[in-house]
């Protein structure tokens, strides 16, 4: 009789991997691990999607303004800009935080994009 864990490690989390590199590089060094397996996104976007969730509930309560939300969004940007077109490595840390931010911003965003029509 196999257990939970064992029932999770062969046959759940096979899919998390493969469904997570649709959406995602999966970089090992850019992505969190639980022991030895690692998350089935990377850290950035673990924070994007745990925002995104975040955001839908705490929009029923309140709405950033447009420009703040917009800042929030530029802080992943320039994040992963300045990454990208240098020799900074950011952590995977500084990856979430920004991801989550963004996450965050981009329903606020949405939402006060739609309610203000």
């Amino acid at each position: 009789m196999a257990t939970n864990s064992n029932f999770f490690i062969s046959t759940i989390y096979p899919k998390l991997l493969i469904l997570g590199s649709r959406v995602c590089h999966q970089i090992d060094e850019r992505s969190f691990h639980f022991g030895i397996r690692k998350f089935p996104l990377c850290a950035r976007c673990t924070g994007i999607y745990i925002g995104f969730f975040v955001g839908m509930i705490t929009v029923w309560f309140f709405v950033f303004p447009p420009l703040f939300s917009s800042l929030l969004i530029l802080l992943m940007i320039v994040d992963g800009y300045i990454q990208l077109k240098t020799r900074y490595e950011s952590t995977n840390v500084k990856r979430f935080i920004t991801g989550f931010l963004f996450g965050v911003a981009a329903v606020s965003l949405l939402a006060a994009l739609l309610v203000n029509k």
